[in-house]
């Protein structure tokens, strides 16, 4: 067996064993696994193994479609009829070979080998150095491995060359116009074989394909109809949204315009109320005020110079409720006269001690507080702010010389008794 010299290396070379792999039956391979990726596609790898010591060299010259296959308790099962194509195809193709493997793509599946394939390849494929080429199409990996003292080692790596391999091309054209150039069939039934027409061939090939074709064409109405009713969701799905967007707005904008009322309700009734408030304080202002003016003491004016101080006679005149009552003082009488009528002529004498005090007064000397009169004040507010009491009113007009007790600036300094 020559080695081939032009050769593109794939991964890490194991040193024990050497794999090349023909670049028509790869790229055959490849268009094989990606006719169907609804699921697994299994090949059969033919070649030659290097009859020198312990067989270090595996050529792969070609690959067969390994038809036939069915399933039996979910495993993959090659029939008599599966075996006997392959016979067919060695015999019409690649007579120089023989079976050194098998193929077998799992579409998005990644490398990942399970026990299934174990058991395949122990049950078919169980001589030693026979390889597995697994391969995923979709994300366009693949992996060798080897049946190498009863179990499936992993290869790092291997060769892709490039030679003129006729056999192969051939194959690949037949292949995929559908009706492979057989110079004989063989079908298998009770183990007897007998040579089938080609019109027989080619009607079992327009079977399979014509199964495939229905299948797909029913996947893609399932796929369409998928399609379809997810659009007719999120239409509905859609209106659904726009219509709880709406309702909701209108819940929005309900609760603004009733906030907006209150709010505007509200106002008014602060503003009403601030009125009265304001109405009620100036009442309380006029009321205490004439309470004062009821309350207010009758002063008697013992100052000469005033208009009731002594008459002509040196008499003290009062005023009280219009009655004008005058005392006639001296050192021995007092006569009392009412509306200008003689009542009660009292005779007594007066102390001398009284006489002096009314002739030489003894002035005390008071005790002032000096306040500034604001905005707002009374002079109620001032006796209630200072003695927590209304009645040093009149004590605070007296001593300030105001004559109207609802008179007063704001600016104006008072002076206010200490007690």
């Amino acid at each position: 067996m020559t080695i081939p010299k032009n050769v593109k290396q794939i991964g890490t070379i194991d040193d024990s064993i050497c794999i090349y792999l023909e670049d028509y039956v790869y790229t055959y391979l490849y268009q094989y696994a990606k006719k169907d990726l609804s699921g697994e596609k299994v090949a059969f790898l033919v070649g030659k193994k290097d009859k020198g010591v312990s067989e270090k060299t595996l050529l792969i010259s070609g690959a067969i479609e390994a038809k036939y296959t069915k399933e039996e308790d979910g495993k993959l099962v090659f029939t008599h009829q599966t075996w006997s194509y392959v016979e067919a195809m060695l015999d019409n193709y690649f007579e120089d070979y023989e079976v050194i493997g098998w193929m077998c793509s799992q579409p998005g599946y990644g490398l990942f080998m399970t026990s299934h394939h174990v058991e395949i390849h122990n049950k078919y494929f169980s001589s030693e150095n026979q390889l597995l080429f697994l391969m995923d199409p979709v994300e366009k990996n693949e992996q060798f491995y080897i049946w190498n003292n009863n179990r499936l080692k992993e290869m790092k790596g291997y060769f892709i060359y490039d030679d003129r391999n006729e056999d192969m091309h051939n194959y690949m054209i037949d292949d995929k116009l559908g009706r492979p150039n057989t110079k004989k069939g063989i079908e298998v039934n009770n183990d007897i074989h007998s040579v089938k027409s080609e019109e027989q061939e080619e009607k079992i090939v327009l079977d399979n394909k014509q199964s495939k074709q229905n299948k797909y064409v029913k996947q893609n109405k399932q796929v369409k109809q998928i399609k379809q009713d997810t659009q007719d969701k999120d239409k509905d799905g859609n209106k659904n949204y726009v219509s709880m967007l709406t309702s909701l707005s209108a819940v929005l904008l309900a609760v603004c315009v009733v906030m907006g009322l209150g709010l505007l309700n509200n106002s008014n009734k602060v503003r009403s109320i601030d009125g009265k408030i304001e109405s009620l304080y100036g009442q309380i202002n006029m009321l205490e005020s004439r309470v004062v003016q009821e309350a207010k003491p009758v002063i008697a004016v013992q100052n000469p110079d005033q208009t009731n101080g002594k008459d002509d006679e040196g008499a003290i005149v009062e005023a009280n409720n219009n009655n004008i009552i005058t005392v006639e003082e001296n050192n021995s009488s007092k006569i009392e006269k009412v509306d200008g009528t003689d009542k009660k002529e009292v005779t007594e004498e007066v102390p001398a001690q009284i006489t002096k005090e009314k002739e030489e007064p003894v002035v005390q000397p008071e005790e002032y507080t000096e306040y500034k009169v604001e905005a707002g004040d009374s002079l109620v507010k001032i006796s209630w702010r200072f003695f927590n009491s209304n009645k040093m009113v009149d004590k605070i007009m007296e001593i300030n010389e105001i004559d109207n007790v609802n008179k007063i600036y704001e600016g104006k300094v008072l002076k206010i008794p200490k007690s």
